[in-house]
């Protein structure tokens, strides 16, 4: 007999209810309620567990609702040769109008007797193969009007549907993203033992992806709370998620992915080395959770945001040593980068040292995915909408009486210096967030100390802040605010997107400085890694609070320095430990396969290590080979080594030769080798 919580959890699968997807449910109810439409051809897209399999079952539910003809096909469980599909398609539709029903397709029309005809085939990527058969000779078997053919798979639909002669005027592309909060809130709720005051840590959880409600409606079945929750659930989505990952290799690439958010194929080439080629590059782009492109790659942010808490609960240490690779080359290419690509390391530096930062403000929450909100320069038609905003700021940040003079900043500050101002927008195009900084020159200096001199002259005492654009260095944060009304997205995120996108300009170098009031706000720079001093006087103080000025000083190579800090502080934090020895007996079992990363992804000494097969493999290459070995391996280990596990594949009786001593001599020589490679690699794990 099952548990209580398992048949819980078993009811929750029979009883899913089915949210969202208006778009696309009200284009299939407009299709089968027509007299005659014309026969299409539907393409579902998305990354796993985004809800692809749900729509085609809600689409076979409506289509038999309307007392249309509907069967629902597996790409797997077909023979990838026409004559298995065809016997697959057979007995799918003995199965659904039973085995006396006319046969062949010149009989089509006979046996819809009138009605509709919808074919939905699930998993269709595993008919790649056959889709010139399919849109040659199966569809052109078909009616004119009355069938819908209905395909869902995690990659887009091969290009050659659109550029058909007669495909592409009845191609209809659905690409499924994430659900709303509307649509969140009202999944949640469905479910009885959901109670209200759990809804919104679920959906922040959650994230909109559907396979992430499931599976967090089954973990409060089955009782789990807190980490062991946001654990269960992430755990599952990655597992679904890596599935795409056919090839082992590829693994490493995405965890880089996961912590950069997005790179390109120099950047995974210098990390990965020349067995990351092009080809590999192009597999990646397929993969249905990454947003592709020849120049970029990043990950979608559900995605990105499951993988990344996956990793960090699994892999800490392998996690933390990753993020300090990273952020070593990051730096190199910061501080050699053309002016013009400077901004795209500053970004990545910055994305990696706050994602280690794990304290969450409700203030401002920079631990936000950047994908997840796009940052974008202010319009001339936004003024309007930034006035509404700055109302809704106004209510929690100034004393009564003091609304209008940062209306007449905002208005004299946005029609001269419209690039001080940095948006979010939400779907509909409309301004949902902004933030407003200024960069201090002999251009807005003399129109900001018009409005706030004493902001300026604590930021900033006794210095000429009106210098030469060339010169100017010193930023004023002025304000981030969120409209209200914009229900269905954080405010706390969009508020940490917009800082976060304002600190990435200091990888130019930099000085940032603002007065705080808000208590929150103080806490969240702090820890940041911002100065603090009172201001002189109490001009900028609220009623309710007492004003303070926060500065971040990241010129020349300050802005690297505090993003190492930033990775330092949360690795000490973590109270990390490890292993105080490397297990010579692994390690020489690890050696043995030294030339496959492959290979070496799956020995013990990698899994205890938390290493990749690449990071493994790329370590004994240049530590074997390089002029100057790491310590404490001296040089004449590392000849032993190289020549045994490298040139010779472990043959003892091959290598002993070469290295010019005896048998006896060469094997008490190995075994000091191997305890200072141990010790090397020791020292690299733990950074």
């Amino acid at each position: 007999m099952p548990t209580s919580s398992s048949q819980n959890v078993a009811n929750a699968r029979v009883q899913r209810p089915f949210v969202g997807r208006v778009a696309e449910i009200q284009t299939f109810r407009k299709w089968v309620q027509a007299s005659e439409p014309p026969t299409q051809m539907w393409t579902v897209s998305g990354m796993g567990g985004i809800g692809k399999s749900s729509l085609l079952a809600e689409f076979i539910k409506m289509a038999r609702g309307h007392d249309q003809v509907a069967i629902r096909l597996d790409g797997r469980l077909s023979s990838p040769s026409p004559t298995g599909f065809l016997e697959y398609l057979r007995t799918s539709l003995d199965m659904e109008l039973g085995p006396n029903r006319p046969h062949g397709f010149a009989q089509l029309p006979l046996l819809l007797r009138g009605r509709k005809f919808v074919i939905a085939i699930d998993n269709f990527e595993a008919l790649r193969a056959m889709e010139t058969w399919l849109m040659e000779d199966f569809f052109s078997r078909l009616p004119d009007v009355n069938v819908l053919f209905v395909s869902a798979s995690r990659q887009h639909i091969s290009h050659i549907w659109e550029s058909h002669d007669y495909w592409q005027e009845r191609l209809q592309v659905m690409p499924l993203g994430h659900l709303s909060q509307a649509d969140m809130q009202q999944y949640f709720l469905r479910h009885k033992h959901i109670l209200p005051t759990q809804v919104d840590p679920l959906i922040h959880l959650t994230g909109g992806h559907p396979l992430s409600l499931q599976l967090a409606v089954e973990a409060v079945h089955s009782g789990l709370k807190g980490d062991a929750l946001l654990q269960f659930v992430a755990a599952k989505v990655s597992g679904h998620l890596l599935q795409d990952l056919v090839d082992e290799s590829l693994h490493t690439a995405v965890d880089i992915l996961t912590i950069l958010s997005s790179t390109n194929h120099d950047v995974l080439r210098d990390l990965l080395g020349p067995t990351f080629t092009q080809k590999k590059y192009h597999q990646l782009m397929d993969i249905s959770f990454v947003v592709g492109t020849p120049s970029l790659l990043a990950l979608h942010d559900v995605a990105r945001s499951h993988l990344l808490f996956d990793f960090r609960s699994r892999q800490p240490q392998r996690l933390a040593r990753l993020r300090f690779r990273l952020h070593d080359y990051l730096q190199r290419k910061l501080l050699s980068a053309r002016p013009e690509v400077k901004m795209l390391y500053a970004r990545s530096l910055l994305t990696l040292a706050l994602d280690a930062f794990e304290y969450h403000s409700d203030y401002a929450d920079v631990t936000v995915d950047p994908l997840k909100y796009e940052v974008v320069s202010a319009r001339r038609d936004d003024l309007p909408r930034l006035h509404a905003i700055l109302d809704d700021w106004c209510t929690y940040s100034v004393d009564p009486g003091e609304e209008q003079a940062y209306h007449d900043f905002l208005e004299e500050l946005f029609l001269s210096f419209p690039e001080c101002f940095r948006v979010i927008r939400n779907e509909l195009g409309q301004v949902v967030a902004m933030f407003i900084s200024v960069l201090l020159h002999e251009g807005t200096a003399p129109l900001v100390l018009r409005h706030f001199a004493t902001e300026v002259r604590e930021c900033f005492p006794g210095e000429n802040v009106a210098c030469p654009l060339e010169e100017a260095h010193c930023f004023l944060a002025v304000l981030g605010a969120f409209a209200f009304d914009a229900v269905d997205y954080s405010g706390a995120e969009m508020i940490g997107a917009l800082a976060k996108d304002t600190l990435s300009v200091s990888g130019q170098g930099i000085r940032f400085a603002l007065v705080v009031t808000h208590p929150a706000l103080k806490e969240l720079l702090t820890r940041l890694g911002f100065s603090r001093r009172e201001t002189v006087s109490r001009e900028c103080d609220t009623t309710e609070y007492t004003a303070e000025v926060f500065e971040l000083d990241l010129r020349e190579d300050g802005f690297v320095r505090w993003t190492r800090r930033l990775l330092e502080a949360a690795q000490s934090a973590a109270k990390m430990g490890g292993p105080v020895a490397v297990d010579v007996s692994l390690l020489r079992e690890a050696l043995s396969v030294a030339r496959s990363p492959k290979k070496l992804y799956a020995t013990e000494l990698a899994k205890g290590l938390e290493l990749d097969g690449d990071t493994l493999y790329d370590w004994f290459q240049r530590s074997l080979s390089e002029k100057v070995p790491p310590a404490p391996l001296t040089v004449s280990s590392q000849s032993l080594l190289r020549v045994l596990y490298l040139e010779c594949g472990g043959n003892v009786n091959k290598a002993y030769p070469l290295c010019n001593v005896s048998r006896p001599t060469f094997y008490r020589y190995l075994s000091v080798a191997l305890e200072q490679l141990g010790e090397a690699l020791l020292s690299f794990v733990s950074l």
